[in-house]
Order: C-alpha cells, then structure tokens, then sequence
C-alpha cells in the first residue's frame, strides 16, 4: 500500500451490514485496518435470538477487526461529548474513540456528524 497505514472505525451499523454480506462496504474496507468499539463487540454478540452460526461468523469478523476497550482518555472525552450534547452514551462512547485514536468514524448515522472533533463517514443505504 505504499506505505500508507489505511485505518477506519467503524459503527456497530457498519459492522451489522458487513455481516449481512455488504459488497460495496466490504470492498470499501478492503485492506484497512478497521477498529471497533468493545460497545461493538457487545452489541453484536448480544444479539437477541442470535444463532450459533451468526454467533461465530460475528466473533471471526469481530477478530480480524481491533476492539479499542476503553481507556481514561476515551472516558474523559464521553464525559466532554455528553455535556456538550444530548447524545446515547453507547455512541458517546464509539464517538469517543474514534476522537481519541484520531480516526474518521464509518457510519451510517447522521448524528455523528454533529460531533465536535469527529470525522466522520456518513454510508447511505
């Protein structure tokens, strides 16, 4: 790649239309290292009625990927984002991380836009 280390963080939504076989976003993050959120993690494995076989193609996806656990400097920047703005604290937290770890978030919901510092990927489907 040149030498260009390609990073992305990407959205529990990102991550729920990749396992559900998303062509254009699997070519998309071909090749990038792609970063979740361990809310992610969370979200994707406690799926209600989730089946075994979802179960493991969730953790193999889930295991290429880097799951960024949070940190004192991510806690303190929820703390900023949530005083700043009425946001959930499940993407206070995924926002946070991307701020904190200087990545663009990959995302399919508009109201990260909205967040200081954020940059962010808006995927329309």
């Amino acid at each position: 790649m040149n030498g260009i280390d390609l990073q992305a963080f990407c959205d529990t939504n990102i991550a729920i239309y990749l396992l559900s076989g998303d062509e254009h976003l699997a070519e998309l993050l071909q090749g990038m290292d792609t970063k979740l959120s361990f809310i992610t993690e969370l979200e994707l494995l406690s799926k209600p009625n989730i089946t075994p076989g979802e179960a493991a193609k969730t953790k193999a996806f889930i295991n290429q990927c880097t799951v960024v656990d949070l940190s004192p400097a991510i806690k303190k920047k929820v703390i900023e984002i949530r005083l700043k703005m009425k946001i959930k604290l499940p993407d206070a937290i995924i926002a946070a991380s991307a701020i904190t770890l200087g990545l663009p978030i990959i995302t399919a919901d508009k109201q990260f836009e909205k967040i200081p510092g954020l940059s962010a990927i808006i995927v329309n489907r």
